[in-house]
């Protein structure tokens, strides 16, 4: 028995298929000629793992989510599939030619090296909040070699128990003259929950709350439905016109601006910001309770009425006529009680207007032994 070697150099290019013939001939008269021929495709195996985008940290209830998933260029092209809480995607029996390309991979022409790149978008529907808490997805992309070879990437989406007032007003409201009413509910909300009172101005009781404020939820909102009906062919406006505005009291989400490389959530957050681009040195935006929320009520209370600077201060009861004609304004120490003397005055405990705002040990002090007054 006989046998031979031979060494191979690859081609320059990454998915060139090679094809070797083994071919053995035997001595005459006959002359046989036995060859065998196998196939090489030289692999580009996926160095990262897929790239999940679009994905916010949390959605309301029924909210319809649409999250994209892709590799780096990678020879052969992987394949990917979404998981939904460790289940495959489901893809739906009835979507048309032009709507199924988006529940199926899609491959990049090949570049310089003839590596080509994929990815695949996934749309849901969050479900009820009282069936879980939060969706877990997963994005596999698996490469047809032999064996098989897989990388995949997890994201979370928390589901929100209770959506906010504001997301019931149908973004087509977006800017109505009669939003405002809804506006006056949340507000008597968030001082509910922070403890503030009435005369506290709007833009620090939201920061106070860690809820963006309604005008800026509603924008967000017309800006996301914009974004589906330029873009969702199953949305019932896609390729609609608008028409010209008859009431001022109505202007539909199809004038607005769509989302462009952000989430309604980043959009959210991005305009928030810059509505109170004034309010610096005072708690930013974020969608949660600021520092000291874990703080007993009373405390809690206390602490939002002396960072918003409206406290039960007699210099303030005096202003709002709630103090008698021949009651004094003066503090212990014989300084006028503002609300700013609370923080300073020299018969309790003291610290700055950035301890109240990161909740220290001083602010927790004066907190405590301020919360009977204010």
């Amino acid at each position: 028995m006989q046998s031979c070697a031979v060494r191979v150099a690859l081609p320059p290019r990454y998915n060139t298929r090679v094809v070797y013939t083994c071919e053995v001939s035997a001595e005459g008269p006959r002359f046989a000629v036995v060859k065998q021929t196998k196939n090489l495709t030289v692999a580009v195996a996926l160095h990262q793992d897929p790239v999940i985008q679009g994905a916010p940290g949390s959605a309301q209830p029924g909210e319809q989510l649409q999250l994209n998933c892709s590799t780096a260029p990678a020879a052969p092209p992987a394949s990917l599939l979404w998981y939904i809480d460790g289940q495959p995607e489901k893809v739906l029996d009835w979507l048309t030619m032009t709507e199924s390309w988006l529940y199926h991979t899609e491959v990049s022409p090949p570049n310089e090296f003839g590596l080509r790149a994929s990815w695949r978008t996934l749309r849901f529907r969050v479900p009820s909040a009282n069936a879980r808490s939060q969706v877990s997805l997963r994005c596999e992309a698996t490469q047809p070699t032999r064996p098989p070879y897989s990388r995949a990437s997890d994201a979370t989406v928390v589901i929100d128990r209770s959506p906010h007032l504001s997301m019931f007003t149908a973004s087509v409201w977006n800017n109505s003259a009669h939003a405002g009413k809804v506006d006056t509910a949340l507000n008597e909300t968030c001082r509910l929950v922070t403890g503030c009172l009435k005369p506290t101005p709007t833009d620090k009781l939201y920061l106070l709350a860690g809820i963006a404020p309604p005008a800026v939820r509603r924008q967000a909102a017309a800006a996301k439905e914009r974004w589906k009906q330029l873009n969702d062919l199953r949305n019932p406006l896609y390729g609609h016109v608008p028409v010209q505005q008859r009431l001022k009291s109505r202007r539909s989400f199809v004038t607005t601006e769509p989302l462009t490389n952000e989430t309604a959530q980043e959009f959210r957050l991005s305009r928030w910001r810059a509505d109170t681009s004034h309010l610096r040195q005072f708690v930013q935006p974020a969608k949660e309770l600021p520092a000291g929320g874990g703080e007993e009520w009373s405390v809690w209370k206390t602490l939002n009425r002396l960072r918003a600077g409206v406290a039960r201060t007699k210099d303030n009861l005096r202003r709002w006529d709630m103090l008698p004609a021949n009651a004094s304004t003066l503090c212990r120490c014989g300084s006028l009680q503002t609300t700013s003397h609370l923080i300073e005055c020299p018969n309790a405990p003291k610290c700055s207007q950035g301890d109240l705002m990161k909740a220290n040990d001083l602010a927790i002090r004066v907190a405590k032994h301020w919360r009977k007054l204010a």
